[in-house]
């Protein structure tokens, strides 16, 4: 599990202790989360840039290169079973489904904190352009 999901586990028995607020606790995720996915973020900007695809040869095995370049991503070391092309898939697949959970990820966190506000800032922040 990740440091923010032990975090997580940690803010909820204090909540259940009742030595933090749900309101504390909602304060604290919110800046583990948003320090959670800043480092994400860096480190899928650091990455080679996708979209990524799978190759298979004789020569080189599977291997993940960036579309439209020759350039490598992850190589099997000449293996080409079953369990080496799933694991592929999901490296090709890594990337782009990192990002869509993390634009989930803000979308939640945006309607939990406006679901928080009362009714006369909501109205003010949804007409909000």
């Amino acid at each position: 599990m990740s440091s923010l999901g032990v975090d997580l586990i940690e803010l909820l028995a204090e909540i259940e202790n009742a030595t933090l607020s749900p309101e504390q606790a909602l304060d604290r995720i919110f800046a583990r989360l948003a320090a959670a996915i800043q480092d994400i973020e860096a480190r899928a900007e650091a990455a080679t840039p996708g979209p990524w695809v799978i190759e298979t040869d004789a020569e080189h095995g599977t291997w993940i290169k960036r579309t439209g370049t020759d350039e490598c991503v992850a190589l099997s070391c000449g293996q080409t079973d079953e369990r080496v092309t799933a694991n592929a898939d999901f490296i090709v697949h890594a990337r782009a489904d990192l990002l869509t959970l993390l634009t989930a990820l803000r979308a939640a966190r945006a309607i939990v904190v406006l679901h928080a506000l009362p009714a006369a800032e909501k109205r003010n922040a949804v007409t909000k352009t």
